[in-house]
């Protein structure tokens, strides 16, 4: 480091050109490995066993289920279909929430199959975790939620339009 002395006797310590350069470089390159990984889409899915006619898949407190993105991504839903709720032929409905199931936290009043999102509607930031509930279901056996994303790095989630 350079040092420069100051009007008021004190020292400081400043980047020269040449450890302003390696700082600049080491962000400029970390900045187009990200650029350069691109988007991703990416599958994922979940099961439970319907207990009693109540269904919970994923939500931060199923660690062994969470459905959302790894720190530092965010993901972009594309679709969601939710498998095993079957009665005579009729598809039993299911809440779909983003990470608890508080009524500001509902995106879906009733999923029942399949749900189709496009290409940016439901977008989930680091943190965030999908959560399926399910209750007074006839049902019995497991139920399975899986569905696609497109997934990119934080610093690219204007590229999702979210």
């Amino acid at each position: 480091m350079a040092e420069v002395s100051l009007k008021a006797g004190a020292k400081i310590d400043v980047l020269n050109r040449k450890e302003m350069k390696e700082v600049l470089d080491v962000a400029t390159r970390d900045w187009f490995n990200q650029v350069a990984r691109g988007d991703r889409y990416r599958r994922f899915s979940a099961s439970a066993a319907i207990d009693t006619g109540s269904l919970t898949i994923g939500g931060a407190a199923a660690r062994d289920a969470v459905l959302g993105p790894a720190e530092g991504f965010v993901w972009a839903v594309q679709r969601i279909g939710i498998y095993g709720l079957t009665i005579d032929g009729e598809t039993e409905p299911v809440q779909l929430f983003v990470n608890d199931d508080g009524p500001s936290s509902i995106v879906h009043p009733a999923v029942t199959g399949y749900q189709d999102f496009g290409s940016y509607a439901l977008v989930l930031y680091p943190g965030d975790v999908l959560l399926v509930k399910g209750t007074d279901l006839v049902s019995e056996g497991t139920a399975t939620v899986t569905g696609q994303v497109r997934e990119v790095p934080y610093p690219l989630a204007w590229r999702l339009g979210g």
